[in-house]
Order: structure tokens, then C-alpha cells, then sequence
């Protein structure tokens, strides 16, 4: 089959998400469609936004829209108080909706810039800050104080942060030594680089960071919004190779002191002879030096590391999906919308309200923390979206029960939904919550199944189609990468998953908290 006509898998588990979607989006959506597909007359109502938000006025909208709806289109501040607001609250009446107002903007809250192993080669040695040898092993976490070395023949690259990157070569030697102390209104990064040679990849995640690399002979501070340099230790000599950034680099015990910008390189001497600036020489490259580092990491993420996906369905819908190529597993985990995120930010006490704060990057930040899991990619779909991705697909097979033929006049087994049929098939009013819920689970799991035994293909002309009015961040080679490992087994199982919280009551809303301990193992329990 020609690359062009192969169907995307990443693009696949966004049908998966969409179409679960339609679940949890089917109350809204059946306001637009009655039973069998009638178009009944939909009530409006006149909806006043006024308070701290973006574009106050008079909003007419039809009845079931929800309050999380209205505020999106009205548009949140930063400085805008959510708190009393249900954001699922969905209208049946006119009605005034006011915003209040926050001294303080919100914000995620600070927390311990974490280092991490994330992948090496040959006799890494790891030492506690009291003088104890670690276990070596990939994905551990380094603490303050933590040191490493390394043998000959080897190479490591550890994480700093959520977007910071050292790799290490061999003979070297470096110690965490500070991991986001505080200095005056500053979050302070501290490495000292003993011996060899370290590839620094310095990005600030937000401007009160400063990251500083400490040496026998100098201290490097690195400024702007963060560098990419090269610092080698020898015998009589040190050098800083600046491949993009700036860098303050000042004399241990004061005195001398120079600013590196992109493409020059600074020599320091263990004798009394100023630093030497030059240009950055052709023959010097990180990437070729870590080349063997670079490929080995490469290669261990595409075998071992899962795929992590977050579907945000507005209003309701947030789940994850992390398929794990090595086990041939697809996990689903269910985020309720009313998680509980205050233990992680200020000004935010529900998953839906830092969802409309700052939109998938920044839920996808709060997920990361609970469940301690990367997770970069996302994909947002509307109701509009949905409706018109199912009449793309050209409807869905699903398998229901006897219960619910009889209730929709047809025969209990697999059958083939349109749009309308699905909406009102999954429509909460047509069931109770328990009945919704598994009929929202058996649609998922049959387009899962469909997409295992490939009874369910996806054309490229389909998925452009999609992807030209739905915003994701997943692109067509990363997409082709793991489709094409996705094919190569059809042993594949789904499980689909809660994420584990516990039931509690603020301000007369139920909200969920989550159990921290059992979500960031739910993966590897199950």
C-alpha cells in the first residue's frame, strides 16, 4: 500500500477519543436531534454575562448550553473568579451570569525541579549527597546533592525540569547541586560541573528561573529564555562553546567577567591570562559528539516509551490515552471535569476551570503532576466538531443490548449509527447515568475493535479532512511513525479506566480529588 493511502494511527486515537467524546457530548448535542432524527423546535435563551471577563454582553444560546460554554465565548481573565460558578450548569431560562475578580492572577503553583535519567550507555555511577552509591537505572529521579560519574565508553542525558536537557559524556563528573532554591523573587537552578565534558540545553519554563552551571574555575549564568552550549573541562584549560543564547560567564572570586552571545566560544586558563573570545569553530558540534547517545535514546523511546494523548471535548470530555507499544496495551482513563487541581494551583480549584484559564497546554501541566507522566500531545473538539467527524466517518457500528433495542424499537447486536442515531442512542435522558455510561464505554470499545482488526480504515483525504477544523498538535510523520508500529502486531488490548478520586464537597459542588498515590501507579497496576 502506498504511504499515502496508509491510515495514521495517532490520528485513529483521535477517532477513538472523538467518538468516545460524543458519550459524554451527547446531552448537548441531542437538544439539536430528537428520537429518529425529527428536528424539534429549540428553545433559546437570553443569558447576561457581565463581571471579569473578556467581552461582557448579552448572549442568546440555546437551551442546554452550559455555563462553561458561555464563559468561553465570553472569555476568561486571568484574574477571573470561577469559584462560584458551576461551569456544567446548563441553561433552561434566561438568566444573568457574574463574574467576580481575584487580587491575583491564577497561576500554577511551584514545586521541585526534578532531574531524571532519562536514557545512557555504558558505567554510569550515581552517589547520594551522604556518600551512597544508587541503584543506576533509567527514569530514576536525582534529589539535591546527587551526583554522577562516568567510565569510559559512556554517555547519559538527564532531564532538568519540564524543558531542560544536560548529556553528559564520558570521564565526567557533575553534581546537582541546588534544584530550584529560592533567591529573593527567583527559582535558582545550580549544576557543578566538576570534570569532562556536558551538553547543556537550558530552556526557562517561565522568567523568574535562573539556571547557573558551577565549575572549578567559573560560574555560567545563563539568560534570556534559556541556551544551547558546550562546556569542556581539562587539565590546564576550560572552554564554553555557545551554540545559540547568552551566557554571563564571571571569575570564581570575582573579577573578570564577559557576555557570550551565539557563536563564540570563551577560553579559560588556570593561569593569570584573560579569557580569549573566538568564534565558535566549524569542526564543533554537540550533536556529532552525543551522536551515539542521540541515536541509542531515539531508538529506546520509540521501543519502550508510551504514547500519551489528552482528549479535551469542551464542555465535559477529558480523558487520556497512553498506548504502550512494548505491552500491546491501549489504556482510556476518564478525567472528570470537576478534578480537583487546587494542591497545584492558585486561583483554580477544578480540571474545567484551569481548562478555561489556559486552555489543553495547561491542563495537559496539571495531568503531568497528578499522574507523573509526560504528556505533550492534545487534541480539542467542539459539538459542531463532532457532529460533523461522525458524518465524515459516515456513522458507527456498535453493539447494544437488549435493553436498550427494546427501547429504541430494533433487535439487541451490532448495528450502524448515524450521527442522529448515535447522539440519541448515547443521550443521558434516555437512560440512567450507570445505563449511559456503559452504553458511552461499548461505542468505544467497538471502534476500538474496529480499528485492531482494520474493519475500520481511515483514508489520509478522511483524516484532512478532520484535522482541517479541529485543533491538535500531533503532526503527519510522528503520526505515520506510530502508525506503522501499530500495524506490525494485531495483538492489541484496551482498558479502559477511572482515574482513582475521592468524592468531596466545596461550596455546595461536588468535586473529585484525586488519590495521588493510585493515580500515579494506575498505569503500572493495570
Amino acid at each position: 500500500m502506498a504511504l499515502k493511502k496508509q491510515p495514521r494511527f495517532v490520528t485513529a486515537i483521535v477517532y477513538v477519543l472523538l467518538l468516545a467524546g460524543i458519550a459524554w457530548q451527547a446531552k448537548a448535542v441531542a437538544q439539536l436531534f430528537g428520537p429518529g432524527g425529527r428536528f424539534p423546535q429549540v428553545r433559546s435563551h437570553r443569558v447576561s454575562v457581565s463581571g471579569e471577563v473578556r467581552r461582557p454582553g448579552v448572549y442568546r444560546v440555546p437551551e442546554g448550553t452550559t455555563h462553561f460554554e458561555i464563559l468561553k465565548t465570553a472569555g476568561v481573565r486571568p484574574t477571573s473568579d470561577l469559584s462560584g460558578i458551576n461551569l456544567m450548569s446548563a441553561v433552561d431560562q434566561s438568566r444573568d451570569i457574574n463574574v467576580g475578580s481575584r487580587e491575583q492572577p491564577v497561576a500554577l503553583k511551584t514545586q521541585p525541579i526534578s532531574v531524571r535519567l532519562e536514557f545512557f550507555y555504558g558505567e554510569v555511577e550515581v552517589t547520594a549527597k551522604d556518600g551512597r552509591t544508587l541503584p543506576t537505572k533509567e527514569g530514576m529521579v536525582l534529589n539535591d546533592g546527587d551526583g554522577i560519574q562516568t567510565e569510559s565508553s559512556t554517555q547519559a542525558e538527564f532531564s532538568v525540569g519540564s524543558f531542560s536537557r544536560v548529556d553528559v559524556d564520558n570521564f565526567s563528573e557533575l553534581t546537582f547541586d541546588n534544584m530550584g532554591g529560592r533567591e529573593g523573587d527567583r527559582t535558582v537552578v545550580s549544576m557543578f560541573q566538576k570534570a569532562g565534558s556536558c551538553w547543556y540545553r537550558v530552556a526557562y519554563a517561565e522568567k523568574a528561573e535562573r539556571y547557573r552551571i558551577l565549575t572549578p574555575a567559573v560560574t555560567i549564568t545563563v539568560g534570556g529564555k534559556g541556551a544551547d552550549f558546550l562546556v569542556d573541562i581539562r587539565a590546564d584549560q576550560l572552554s564554553i562553546d555557545l551554540i545559540e543564547g547568552l551566557l554571563l560567564v564571571e571569575k570564581n572570586g570575582g573579577g573578570e567577567s564577559v557576555n557570550l552571545i551565539s557563536g563564540q566560544t570563551a577560553s579559560i586558563y588556570k593561569d593569570a591570562r584573560p579569557f580569549q573570545i573566538t568564534r565558535l569553530a566549524h569542526d564543533i558540534s554537540a550533536s556529532e559528539r552525543f551522536a551515539q547517545l542521540l541515536q541509542g535514546k531515539k531508538a529506546m523511546t520509540a521501543k519502550n516509551l508510551p504514547f500519551n494523548f489528552l482528549f479535551c471535548g469542551t464542555p465535559a470530555v477529558f480523558f487520556m490515552t497512553s498506548v504502550y507499544f512494548d505491552r500491546g496495551i491501549v489504556y482510556t482513563i476518564h478525567i472528570p471535569p470537576r478534578l480537583f487541581i487546587g494542591q497545584f494551583a492558585e486561583g483554580m480549584a477544578t480540571f474545567d476551570e484551569a481548562y478555561l484559564h489556559g486552555g489543553p497546554v495547561f491542563v495537559n501541566s496539571l495531568l503531568e503532576r497528578i499522574m507523573n507522566v509526560r504528556l505533550s500531545r492534545y487534541c480539542i473538539f467542539t459539538k459542531d466538531n463532532i457532529i460533523k467527524t461522525a458524518d465524515i466517518l459516515g456513522g458507527i457500528t456498535a453493539t447494544i443490548d437488549a435493553k436498550a433495542a427494546a427501547q429504541f424499537g430494533t433487535t439487541a447486536g451490532p448495528h450502524r449509527f448515524s450521527s442522529r442515531e448515535l447522539v440519541s442512542y448515547l443521550n443521558p435522558a434516555n437512560s440512567s447515568p450507570e445505563e449511559s455510561q456503559l452504553r458511552q464505554r461499548q461505542v468505544l470499545n467497538s471502534i476500538f475493535e474496529g480499528l485492531r482488526s482494520k474493519t475500520m480504515v481511515l483514508t489520509t483525504p478522511t483524516i484532512e479532512q478532520v484535522l482541517a477544523f479541529v485543533e491538535s498538535n500531533v503532526d503527519a510523520a510522528e503520526a505515520m511513525a506510530y502508525y506503522l508500529r501499530f500495524t506490525v502486531s494485531g495483538n492489541w488490548t484496551r482498558k479502559d479506566v477511572d482515574l482513582p478520586v475521592q468524592e468531596n464537597h466545596e461550596k455546595g459542588r461536588i468535586i473529585y480529588e484525586p488519590v495521588l498515590d493510585r493515580c500515579r501507579t494506575l498505569l503500572e497496576s493495570n
